[in-house]
């Protein structure tokens, strides 16, 4: 119920929203719990007509952070990934399913969660992992390459377009390539080591 009304002021949804055929995903991974549903309401901007929306909601879980704090005082993942997510959906030309928003109050669904719409496809999942069993591994050399090929350019044309320019050149040596300094380096794998140090207990 509650969930339904915080939907309701998001979907600018004229009547009650109704939650149904909820489902959690198979191989959802394990920084949150995933959920699929669909929403159905009138719409108030489209002549109170029926719709149904199908959404994805993802909630903190109380398990250990999966990655290691990248800063103080940003230690819900669920927060950190959806300001990732709105970030690159607002600098830059990553797709992202569109966000319906973020809600930080524990008290609305027992953690913090965020909604955002369901893309129709297949997704490379950590359990079983993708690479031993699904469709990239039943699918050829060829299209792995593409796959593989076809992701690492959408993450090179996804520099943010706003970054400020002393940002983008002041750390570039000759090659065009970012130049990480000691500092940079030492932090990285200190968290690299914490994160290993984890998992071995």
């Amino acid at each position: 119920r509650r969930l339904e009304q915080w939907l309701a002021g998001r979907l600018n949804a004229s009547s009650e929203v109704r939650v149904s055929d909820v489902r959690r995903p198979q191989g959802s991974g394990f920084s949150a719990e995933t959920m699929i549903f669909t929403a159905t309401f009138r719409r108030r901007d489209a002549g109170d007509t029926n719709h149904a929306r199908r959404l994805v909601l993802r909630r903190e879980t109380p398990d250990p952070a999966v990655y290691p704090t990248q800063a103080q005082g940003l230690d819900i993942e669920i927060d950190i990934q959806y300001r990732i997510m709105d970030a690159l959906r607002a600098h830059s030309g990553v797709p992202i399913a569109p966000l319906l928003g973020y809600e930080g109050d524990p008290a609305m669904l027992g953690a913090p969660f965020f909604v955002m719409d369901y893309v129709d496809g297949v997704v490379p999942i950590e359990n079983p992992l993708y690479t031993q069993s699904g469709f990239f591994v039943d699918a050829q050399p060829a299209e792995r390459r593409a796959m593989i090929a076809d992701g690492l350019r959408v993450l090179a044309e996804g520099e943010p377009a706003q970054q400020p320019a002393e940002g983008r050149h002041r750390r570039r040596n000759q090659s065009g390539a970012v130049k990480p300094s000691a500092e940079d380096l030492r932090i990285q794998i200190g968290r690299a080591r914490q994160s290993g140090e984890r998992g071995q207990h």
